[in-house]
């Protein structure tokens, strides 16, 4: 009885549609758990979503998400005016 439990259970375990109630379909379901032991796929949330949207639509050199400033600041810094916190 063990061997027929040990050789009937598969090293791992795969999804089906109804498994990720339908949310994509079985050609892309069997392409990413080729790849990858996923447990669970879920739908992403409306700020997700803008997430995503903003990134494929912005310029790749200034996404609002990833964007850095550099300032430059070229004036004399009197370190006697500068206040430490607890004094």
């Amino acid at each position: 009885m063990k061997w027929l439990i040990t050789f009937a259970s598969p090293g791992r375990s795969y999804l089906t549609l109804s498994d990720v109630e339908f949310i994509v379909n079985q050609e892309y379901l069997d392409r990413i758990q080729a790849q990858f032991d996923i447990e669970d796929i879920y739908l992403a949330n409306s700020l997700q979503q803008g997430f995503v949207y903003r990134h494929l639509n912005s310029d790749a050199e200034n996404d609002a998400y990833c964007a850095t400033a550099h300032l430059q600041n070229n004036a004399f810094l009197n370190v006697m005016f500068i206040e430490v916190p607890g004094n």
